[in-house]
């Protein structure tokens, strides 16, 4: 119900995404909450072209992050070939950041279990200059649909949209 009330929204995969991207907006000077910024937990990759075709339908500017799901001899799967991109035409290139190979990989973050927690407690402690380059892009780029939707707040008044 959060991104309906949003002026952007970045739609993750999963927890550790949700969880993470707060530290990077703080550690760039920038609140989501008070910028009004939902990252919005999309319950794995599959859901995020629903989950964009609902932010369309609605007109709440976003940005959509996901895995390249790259294998470690660099190849890619069929499946992920065509979900990353059915992901890229329905979002739009410009508002689709992918994190290749895999969120951990461009954290920094070594193995799987407790991942959530581990991103949370090494996110919270990182500046700026430590965060990864993808993940303030995301940033840089909520940031501005909000500021933008602001603007056009400001101009006009939004009316219910039926789904």
């Amino acid at each position: 119900s959060e991104l309906f009330l949003a002026r952007a929204a970045v739609l993750v995969e999963g927890l550790t995404e949700k969880l993470v991207l707060p530290f990077v907006f703080s550690a760039l000077g920038h609140d989501v909450d008070r910028e009004a910024i939902s990252i919005i937990e999309c319950g794995g990759k599959p859901n995020l072209p629903l989950f964009t075709r609902i932010c369309k339908a609605t007109g709440v500017p976003f940005v959509v992050v996901h895995d390249s799901d790259r294998q470690p001899n660099g190849r890619l799967v069929a499946a992920e070939r065509a979900l990353n991109a059915l992901i890229a035409d329905t979002a739009g290139e410009e508002r689709t950041v992918v994190l290749d190979p895999d969120f951990e990989a461009v954290a920094g973050l070594e193995g799987r279990r407790r991942k959530p927690e581990r991103a949370w407690r090494e996110f919270a402690s990182r500046t700026s200059a430590e965060m990864p380059g993808h993940l303030l892009r995301v940033a840089d780029l909520a940031m501005s649909l909000a500021r933008s939707q602001e603007r056009w707040d400001e101009r006009s008044t939004r009316k219910p949209v039926s789904i």
